[in-house]
């Protein structure tokens, strides 16, 4: 499943998120989340319990946190699975990645 999600992630580009992936700093910091988000998913969505990734997300949301770095299709796989989740993560971040703070 790892190797099956790891292709994916480093095939299939987010058109919605291609442009913003492409900034070197953008993929640090999406990078970031997915450690953060990865963090509070202990359980790897097998508990509802709204921390971390949900069941949808919580194979590439981990595959992507474990990578040494993401290239442009990996953030942009990153971004599209991040601002599902973007309320879990910090204010500053979240503001930093899509504009937004609140």
């Amino acid at each position: 499943m790892v190797a099956r999600v790891t292709e994916r992630a480093q095939t299939e580009k987010k058109e919605q998120w291609w442009a913003l992936a492409a900034n070197p700093s953008i993929q640090s910091l999406v990078h970031v989340a997915t450690k953060l988000l990865s963090e509070l998913d202990e359980d790897w969505a097998t508990v509802e319990n709204s921390a971390g990734w949900s069941k949808a997300h919580t194979a590439i949301g981990h595959v992507l946190s474990s990578l040494p770095r993401l290239g442009q299709c990996e953030a942009s796989q990153a971004l599209w699975a991040v601002h599902v989740h973007r309320r879990q993560i910090p204010a500053t971040l979240r503001s930093e990645l899509f504009g937004e703070a609140a």
